[in-house]
């Protein structure tokens, strides 16, 4: 009857152990900088990469992330999308940055001027409401 408890207790904390997926799993922190000189960061919103058009996460940040800040937020190990919405004066700009590996702690650099006009093409330009 021992034999028989201790080798059950042995296969229950395998499962638990190895099994487990989430307990395993390993997390980083992605550092979101805004590296524009003129615009801030508003929302910062993160899915699946293999989500496929899945759901976006509620806005990972407080507040805005003022020109040469930054706020970092904790994601699993694993491929992420970002959209990332900046703004300034006169306009609203959503920036997607696409199948992120986050298997390490990284920095996103974020900023609209520095895209190339293949990225900018992407960007999601909306002139804001005059008052």
């Amino acid at each position: 009857m021992r034999k028989i408890f201790t080798f059950s207790l042995i296969l229950v904390l395998a499962t638990i152990f190895v099994g487990c997926d989430r307990l395993l799993v390993a997390t980083h922190y992605v550092t979101i900088y805004n590296d524009d000189y003129d615009k801030y960061i508003t929302c910062v919103y993160v899915r699946d990469y293999y989500g496929y058009g899945g759901r976006w996460s509620k806005n990972q940040i407080n507040g805005y992330i003022y020109p040469g800040e930054s706020e970092s937020i904790l994601l699993d190990e694993g491929r992420y999308d970002f959209k990332i919405v900046m703004e300034d004066d006169y306009y609203s700009y959503t920036i997607f940055e696409e199948d992120v590996a986050v298997y390490s702690d990284i920095t996103l650099y974020i900023s609209y001027y520095k895209l190339s006009d293949t990225q900018k093409s992407k960007v999601i330009k909306v002139p804001k409401a005059k008052e």
